[in-house]
Formats: structure tokens, C-alpha cells, sequence
């Protein structure tokens, strides 16, 4: 029989406006060393589960949180990239966290940002993989896949016109998540589609679109908004050791935006890995994470 998919222990956070923000807790959850999981676009907390072993075996605590409109957690409307780390500071708060490191994974990465500029020297260390960036930087698109690149240009030329794009998508999706997948095989690079094909890797990417759209599509819609505007992010207020990891065969998020990052991040590095796409993060999830616990000092 096939291994259920883990779902941590489930955590509701209410926020003072009203909201609330649902999440899990993976690896070593008696834990004092933290690790804040942002995940990809569009998915959920369930993409914790690929770091939860690791994160026994290393003694870390993950908390991975859903953001507003997708999993379970309640939506906020117009919400921009910078409004995510004031509801990660009420959760922190409310688990009485004071001091913590940051993994994030493709469209997470955005969000990432923002928080560690936001939250100072409260990070320790922070830890992106795979992930996107400012889609209006000059070259952030080079050597994207077409039809991924047609989505996000649409996007950043007619804000409008892209949502309501992405709105016809997530709503396929939300019909099929097997569609999700077969999205995922036709646009990612021959290595990332070995992946993808792994029955347990299919069907956690197909369990996560459909607890990503559990409410419906506004969540992804509102976040494709987020992830083709402007951030606003001041990226010269990071200041924990930051590393960014990007397979060079990359064409879902070329390695070009690690690069844009590294360059915006002071003191960062850029970890290069050679003949990877963009699924690397489901094999390398053991190296990051030890790397991150170890330049967070925890």
C-alpha cells in the first residue's frame, strides 16, 4: 500500500483581524530550533512532508504555514507580498518564537524575502531553493519555458488580463489536480519530469493543488497578483546568512532569478547545481536543511 501523506500536527492561528492562519508542525516538534517553511505557488503546507525525515533526523522543528485563500487558511483580498510577514509575526507570537531560520521553495521565495527584510535579525538563516523572482527585472524571464513565461508576461503587461488567465487555469484545476500534474510534466525539463513521474511525488504535487484550492480559486488568483507586481520588498535589510539553491536546467524559474536575488541580498550566496531543474528540492532537501542548521547556530 502506498505511505498516506503525513500532515503534522495541525496548528490555527487567530490573527487580531479576524483571520486565521492554519499550518502544521513537521520533523522534531518538541524542538526549540525553528525552521519557517514557505512553500511553492500554488500549494500548501503539505510540501513540508518532503523535508519531514530530514528534519527528525537533525533535531529541527518546521512549521510550515498556509498563506491566506489557499489550504485553510482565511483569505484576504488585494493582500500584497509585504502584508505575509505581519501574519507570520502573530504566529511566531502566539507559539512564542523569538528567533528562527526561513526555507522556501519556488513562488515562496518572494515571501521569504519579505519576511527575513521584515523581521531583521530575528532570522537566523535563510534558505531559498529553486525560487522565483521580480518577473520585470531585466533578463528574469531568459531561458524560461514558453508557455510558463506567456503566463507571467500576461501578467506584467495586464494585470487583469493575467488574472483572469490564472483564475481559468486554477479552476481546471481544481476540477482535475491530475491536470496540475500533467501541467507540470509538459513544461519542466526531462530531469525534473523523472520526478514528477515518482508515484509518491505525484501524488503528493496532486494532493497539494487540491488542498491549495480547497476554498476555491481566489487564494491562487490573489498570489499569482502578488507574484507579478512589484514587492516593495528592501532586500538591504536582510541580514541573516542567506544561501540561494537553483539547478542550472532549471526552465520553470530560470536560474537567472537566483542569480537576480543573490545580487539584491547583501552577503549572499548562490549555490549552483549543475544538470538540476526544478524539482531538485525533493532530493536535496537534506543538504539544505543541514546548511541552514548550521548557519543558524541553533
Amino acid at each position: 500500500m502506498a505511505r498516506p501523506i503525513p500532515t503534522g500536527e495541525v496548528i490555527t492561528a487567530p490573527l487580531r483581524d479576524g483571520r486565521r492562519i492554519s499550518g502544521a508542525i513537521f520533523g522534531d516538534i518538541k524542538s526549540s530550533r525553528v525552521i519557517f517553511y514557505f512553500n511553492g505557488f500554488p500549494g500548501t503546507r503539505l510540501e513540508a512532508t518532503l523535508a519531514h525525515d530530514e528534519a527528525v533526523r537533525l533535531g529541527l522543528k518546521i512549521i510550515a504555514l498556509d498563506r491566506p485563500g489557499l489550504g485553510e487558511s482565511s483569505p484576504k483580498r488585494g493582500r500584497l507580498v509585504m502584508d505575509w510577514p505581519k501574519d507570520v509575526e502573530e504566529v511566531a507570537t502566539l507559539l512564542n518564537i523569538d528567533k528562527f531560520a526561513i526555507l522556501a521553495v519556488s513562488g515562496g521565495a518572494m515571501f521569504a524575502l519579505a519576511t527575513a527584510a521584515y523581521f531583521g535579525e530575528r532570522v537566523q538563516a535563510l534558505a531559498i531553493v529553486s525560487g522565483v523572482a521580480e518577473g520585470w527585472r531585466p533578463g528574469a524571464l531568459k531561458g524560461m519555458h514558453l508557455a510558463n513565461r506567456g503566463i507571467l508576461e500576461i501578467g506584467l503587461v495586464s494585470p487583469i488580463l493575467g488574472r483572469c488567465l490564472i483564475a481559468t487555469i486554477a479552476s481546471v484545476w481544481r476540477f482535475s489536480p491530475l491536470a496540475a500534474a500533467l501541467w507540470f510534466r509538459s513544461v519542466l525539463s526531462p530531469g525534473d519530469v523523472e520526478i514528477v513521474k515518482r508515484p509518491s511525488v505525484t501524488r503528493l504535487l496532486m494532493a497539494n493543488i487540491a488542498f491549495a484550492l480547497k476554498q476555491g480559486i481566489a487564494g491562487v488568483v490573489d498570489e499569482y497578483s502578488c507574484l507579478v507586481s512589484k514587492w516593495g520588498i528592501p532586500f538591504e535589510r536582510i541580514s541573516a546568512p542567506s544561501s540561494f539553491w537553483h539547478g542550472t536546467a532549471d526552465s520553470y524559474v530560470p536560474f537567472k532569478m537566483a542569480q537576480i536575488n543573490h545580487e539584491l541580498v547583501p552577503g549572499s550566496a548562490l549555490k549552483s547545481v549543475p544538470g538540476a531543474g526544478h524539482f531538485m528540492m525533493v532530493d536535496c532537501f537534506g543538504d539544505v536543511l543541514r546548511e541552514l542548521s548550521e548557519c543558524a547556530r541553533f
